[in-house]
């Protein structure tokens, strides 16, 4: 494993830092970026906001997006793209404590938190965050750049499209698809499709906002 640079400090980034110390990965993390430079991060160095990375060798090190997601993942999705382009590398992120199976695929920057159980036959897409204690069945689509929250749950055969954000909780029976950009609110039970840029709300969800992307 290359050395690693977390980028973030804030509470994702140490569940982040302690999945990779259990992954015997702790003496491989060079320091932290973050914005805000009074920020700690366990006693990680802080190298400074995220243009500092700019001065390693892109081939020498592997980044881990550490920033969390709440709603939308614009900033997230931002970072990743921005240094993805300029050519560097992520690295997944797989907690002991997860369960996923042998006929499971994975994008990049990809990360799997502790008691997630991923099913046979599904496929995860790049920068995406499958929260603590979260269930995907077999046979699911995720794209890039969702975040399935802490305890939610995928039934099988489901889709998730591209910046999907998933509340804590919420629940998605079989078959159902998630449209881009979609939001479902913490707790909601999905029984048919969510539209794209559409937040749903509920028991059944139902809609309670429409963006225009």
């Amino acid at each position: 494993m290359k050395p690693l640079i977390i980028m973030g400090g804030g509470g994702h980034a140490k569940v982040i830092a302690e999945s990779l110390s259990l992954m015997g990965l702790e003496e491989a993390i060079i320091g932290f970026t973050a914005l805000d430079g009074s920020m700690e991060l366990f006693n990680m160095p802080y190298i400074g906001d995220d243009s500092a990375i700019l001065e390693y060798n892109k081939e020498e090190i592997c980044l881990i997006n550490a920033v969390g997601s709440t709603g939308r993942n614009q900033f997230r999705t931002k970072l990743f793209k921005d240094f993805h382009e300029r050519g560097f590398a992520f690295a997944n992120v797989v907690h002991p404590a997860a369960i996923l199976s042998k006929y499971v695929t994975i994008g990049v920057s990809v990360q799997i938190m502790a008691g997630a159980i991923i099913q046979s036959g599904t496929r995860i897409g790049d920068n995406v965050i499958v929260n603590t204690g979260s269930r995907i069945d077999h046979d699911c689509i995720v794209g890039n750049h969702v975040h399935v929250s802490p305890g939610a749950i995928l039934c099988g055969s489901v889709v998730v499209e591209d910046e999907v954000h998933i509340g804590a909780g919420a629940t998605v029976i079989q078959g159902i698809t998630l449209g881009r950009g979609s939001i479902v609110g913490a707790g909601a039970v999905v029984i048919k499709n969510v539209l794209p840029y559409t937040t749903v709300v509920g028991i059944p969800a139902r809609e309670v906002q429409k963006r225009n992307g």
